[in-house]
């Protein structure tokens, strides 16, 4: 899970999951962008990160934190 903030920004996160997005419309909300991914024996866990703001181009988005869980199957 991806926290973050900004005025009128789509925070993307690239994995092997695909591609999941987030969206504020100010800089009062509070973003989460979450993505679920299970992994097998001697796979590697990898990600990118971007934010685009609303007109299109490249964003200034604020990461609040990065969090990550592994959940016991």
């Amino acid at each position: 899970m991806v926290h973050f903030t900004g005025y009128q920004q789509t925070m993307r996160i690239d994995g092997p999951w695909g591609t999941a997005t987030g969206h504020t419309a100010s800089t009062s909300d509070a973003g989460a962008v979450t993505a679920l991914w299970t992994g097998t024996a001697g796979t590697t866990l990898y990600f990118t990160m971007n934010c685009v703001s609303d007109d299109g181009y490249a964003g200034i988005g604020y990461l609040q934190s990065i969090e990550m869980f592994a959940l016991p199957f």
